[in-house]
């Protein structure tokens, strides 16, 4: 499974809880049982800000499973108070979560886009019963909207979308392709699929956040780009890095939550 540091999630976090769609998470509640307490699993926890966000607008008591392969990231989400039950799991083992059942939700946020159709497929076979709600959040869907524009964007955006679409530890990752991808696996499924827009909104002011996306985006970029081409690259980030010094830059990257449920026999 892809690595990721505590300080990125961390960064992330706050632009990640102002873009969740409401409606669709207000939509999720209103699917959930009526018992009391409600079981939720979330893959992939990291820190726990998929619990930081929920938790609060659940309307009745919950019980949180939370997997991660990480251990030192499941160490901190205790620390920062998330409560609930941990495992220290690969997702590659998906036979794993049917131990765990029953459960009312399976959530996970920025999880999709790092994962293959035949996982998504098999996840679906392996926990997708007619009374499980799946609720993915913050999956990206392609779109990245510099201002100012410059004419290398559209290839950074492609040659970025080249790396996504590696093996990052669950088959070949689905990229921007996620969200069409996953909506038709589930709807095929006999799932009722519901999307809404959870983009993030960038600033000028939010230099930091600004900075670790030009210098991850170039980083991804530079494994992948023809010695020929590195030029462009440089040419690329060295405008970004002085619109950013100058709060020139702004950016909206583009991510989809998706909701998906069996109708109630």
């Amino acid at each position: 499974m892809a690595q990721f540091d505590a300080a990125w999630l961390r960064r992330r976090e706050p632009f990640d809880h102002a873009a969740r769609s409401i409606p669709l998470t207000q939509q999720m509640i209103a699917r959930l049982p009526e018992r009391s307490p409600l079981r939720i699993m979330d893959l992939g926890c990291g820190l726990g800000s998929n619990y930081r966000y929920l938790q609060p607008r659940m309307e009745r008591a919950s019980q949180w499973i939370l997997i991660d392969h990480d251990a030192d990231l499941l160490q901190h989400a205790q620390e920062l108070g998330v409560s609930g039950t941990f495992y220290q799991w690969e997702l590659t083992h998906l036979e794993n979560l049917r131990k765990l059942y029953p459960v009312d939700l399976i959530t996970g946020s920025a999880l999709l886009d790092l994962v293959s159709a035949e996982w998504v497929a098999a996840l679906v076979g392996a926990t997708g019963d007619n009374n499980t709600l799946f609720f993915f959040t913050l999956t990206y869907d392609g779109r990245q909207q510099w201002q100012p524009a410059h004419p290398l964007d559209e290839w950074i955006r492609v040659m970025f979308h080249r790396h996504m679409q590696q093996d990052k530890g669950l088959g070949i990752a689905l990229g921007a392709r996620a969200v069409p991808t996953v909506c038709q696996i589930l709807k095929n499924k006999g799932f009722t699929v519901h999307t809404g827009d959870s983009d993030w909104q960038i600033t000028p002011a939010d230099t930091p956040m600004l900075t670790a996306l030009v210098t991850g985006i170039s980083l991804a970029v530079q494994e992948i780009c023809p010695p020929g081409q590195q030029n462009r690259l440089q040419t690329w980030r060295r405008v970004r890095k002085h619109q950013m010094e100058h709060q020139e830059l702004s950016l909206i990257v583009g991510h989809q939550d998706l909701l998906a449920y069996r109708e109630r026999q």
